[in-house]
């Protein structure tokens, strides 16, 4: 249970820094699908419905990676 808490907290200040940088930065965005995962392991140990209920974030981060990597790759070399 401390591990977990400690992820959440850890979870919820990669989410406090990436939000205000919206726009195209994907290393934070990746460091929080890592966290949201991890906090969601962490979960599982005490609490499958803990788990599945962070799934649906995970995949949405995993979604806007995904935007946010296209966005960059399809506008490389552009000014």
């Amino acid at each position: 249970p401390q591990l977990a808490l400690l992820l959440v907290v850890g979870f919820l200040l990669v989410n406090k820094v990436y939000s205000p940088q919206y726009v195209l930065w994907l290393l934070p965005l990746v460091a929080l699908l890592a966290a949201i995962v991890a906090t969601a392991i962490a979960f599982r140990a005490f609490s499958e419905c803990a788990f599945w209920l962070m799934m649906p974030y995970a995949m949405w981060v995993g979604f806007a990676s995904l935007l946010n990597f296209e966005v960059w790759r399809l506008n490389a070399g552009r000014p």
